[in-house]
């Protein structure tokens, strides 16, 4: 009975989402749950949503995004596409006496960039449930020359309530709990 309601709420979350949300976002859902995904060339936005009734029959909502701005990318050799290094934006900075980019300066720049945006203080409210926003690291896989990874510096929202009002409320202004991390 209980997975019946669960995929009923499920259901009515996915049509509030179609419209909320432009027709570029990917939506996949399964019995209990819904993941959204979302990229263009300036933004990439994953959410998870998982609906499911406790024990005493109350329905309980998890929101889980992780976003991040294109623009606050942590460059490592790969992700600049630069086919010479000398044309890598960190050529200047990490080049050893050769002019090649050292592996170590590279390991050491990307470890501080990573370090530092995770030092971002999370922010915790317990309101209307329990709201965790912290920073995260975000990434995507490119296949463009060598298959590599971006890193970027992003933010996570993690949100938990049994008010479906609640959890739309705070679908609808992430992007304003996002800048709370970001700038």
């Amino acid at each position: 009975m209980q997975s019946v309601v669960v995929k009923g709420v499920v259901e009515k979350i996915k049509e509030w989402l179609e419209n909320e949300l432009n027709e570029l976002w990917e939506i996949r859902t399964g019995d209990d749950y819904i993941e959204l995904q979302y990229e263009d060339a300036y933004e990439i936005e994953r959410v998870w949503i998982h609906a499911w009734v406790n024990e005493y029959g109350v329905i309980w909502y998890r929101l889980e995004t992780e976003y991040a701005d294109v623009d606050e990318e942590i460059y490592n050799c790969c992700s600049c596409h630069h086919p010479f290094c000398e044309d890598c934006p960190l050529a200047e900075e990490l080049s050893n006496e050769d002019g090649d980019i050292d592996d170590s300066k590279l390991d050491e720049y990307i470890d501080n960039e990573v370090r530092k945006h995770l030092s971002i203080k999370p922010i915790r409210i317990r309101r209307w449930g329990e709201l965790t926003i912290r920073p995260a690291i975000v990434e995507r896989a490119c296949y463009l020359d060598v298959p590599h990874t971006h890193i970027y510096k992003g933010v996570s929202l993690t949100f938990e309530t049994q008010d479906i009002e609640k959890f739309k409320a705070v679908f609808v202004i992430r992007d304003v709990l996002y800048s709370l991390i970001t700038r």
